[in-house]
């Protein structure tokens, strides 16, 4: 990568920025279908391979799962500690990131690499992400059509959630699955917390003045939440009793009554912390925990 810091110095003012509906990118332009794409976060894999582009993903972020294809391909690091060296080496003509990796671009501009830069921190920017991401790989009918049957699913699943007061929902990302030490809970941004709302709920949270606040048993007493959502994709690997382990310490905390009526439910399908084409999923998945599954899909 010292080899190509001189390069950077010397391409850095021929950059240029080119707008792309919810995207933006940096010199130089990338070729009108580009043939080696590099991906940066599970949502941009999976959002490349909805458009049709998925021959042409040579490689992707540590923790891309989706969909099987891409299990084997080369890992160029996460969604905040790429492996510039890695991607680089990969002599890739188009590196697809997300609005948090805008230094990412500008590095990339700045040694000769094309990129393209979408929104997916809301979910209102998730259909246009998908449209914009086909027009930037040649693919742009593709695109637009994926941005409109998604618009249209979640517009229906929208009028399906019920009239009246929000639901309160407290999501915890993760604790200790035989206590309630270590609660980690979702915090007032993001797409998971503006998907919370559209499908009907109030994130307890969202008053926090930090992204990803911590929580106490006796604050979630006080929070007087109407649900309890726990992520649990990472529960799956204690085994086949997990669930009755992990229920333990909420029985304890609000009793019997309150875990069998489902005011803790565990969510165990990764598509909800995902954004992308999976997004109507998510809505439907948790329109059906807040409200029941007549609602949903």
């Amino acid at each position: 990568m010292r080899a190509l810091g001189a390069v950077g110095a010397l391409v850095v003012g021929l950059g240029w920025v080119w707008a792309l509906g919810a995207a933006a990118s940096v010199a130089p332009p990338p070729p009108a279908s580009p043939g080696r794409i590099v991906s940066v976060a599970p949502s941009i894999t999976e959002a490349l391979y909805a458009v049709g582009a998925g021959e042409r993903v040579v490689a992707v972020s540590d923790y891309c799962a989706r969909p099987a294809a891409v299990r084997d391909l080369p890992r160029v690091g996460g969604l905040h500690n790429p492996r510039l060296e890695t991607l680089v080496g990969l002599r890739p003509d188009l590196v697809v990131t997300l609005t948090p990796q805008r230094w990412l671009r500008d590095r990339l501009g700045a040694l000769g690499f094309a990129s393209v830069t979408v929104g997916m921190n809301d979910p209102r920017e998730v259909p246009a992400a998908l449209e914009a991401i086909g027009r930037a790989v040649g693919r742009g009918e593709a695109g637009g059509v994926a941005r409109r049957a998604l618009d249209r699913r979640v517009a229906d699943l929208v009028r399906r959630v019920p009239k009246g007061p929000p639901k309160r929902v407290l999501w915890l990302f993760e604790r200790d699955p035989d206590s309630l030490q270590g609660m980690v809970g979702l915090g007032p941004q993001g797409y998971l917390h503006g998907l919370i709302e559209m499908a009907g709920g109030h994130n307890v949270l969202s008053g926090s003045p930090v992204v990803v606040p911590q929580v106490s048993a006796e604050r979630v007493i006080r929070l007087a939440p109407d649900v309890v959502l726990e992520h649990a994709v990472f529960y799956e690997h204690l085994g086949a009793g997990w669930r009755a382990r992990v229920s333990k310490p909420w029985l304890e905390l609000l009793g019997d009554d309150a875990v069998r009526a489902g005011r803790v439910r565990f969510v165990t399908d990764d598509a909800a912390v995902s954004p992308g084409p999976r997004m109507a999923d998510a809505l439907a998945l948790l329109i059906d925990l807040l409200h029941g599954p007549e609602h949903g899909d």
